[in-house]
């Protein structure tokens, strides 16, 4: 399919291609603000979350792109966060740096 068809496509869907770009900036900067509340400077300079932290993020995260609040947003997060973090923190220090962290949030 050519990016002609594709643009158009999306178009009669209701999404174009920019409004992708535009919501995918409007996500990351979402994310951004998040770890600047929630990490922290690591000892060697690199910005950390530790998981307790990381599971309050989640917590926003999950209310604004899937729409769960209370109850379910709680167990959403039970079925879900653990595995996410330990394919990140592979050494299980509970303190993962934020480009892990941005993987994370966004597979939740």
């Amino acid at each position: 399919m050519d990016l002609e068809k594709a643009m158009e496509q999306a178009e009669t869907h209701g999404t174009s291609l920019a409004q992708k770009q535009l919501n995918a900036a409007q996500n990351d900067e979402y994310l951004q603000n998040l770890f600047k509340k929630f990490a922290e400077d690591g000892t060697d300079g690199i910005r950390v979350i530790k998981k307790e932290k990381a599971l309050q993020a989640a917590a926003l995260v999950v209310k604004k792109f899937r729409n769960l609040e209370g109850q379910d947003n709680k167990d959403y997060l039970t079925a879900n966060f653990d595995e996410k973090w330990n394919e990140q923190d592979l050494k299980g220090s509970g303190v993962i740096d934020v480009t892990e962290a941005y993987t994370m949030l966004n597979e939740l």
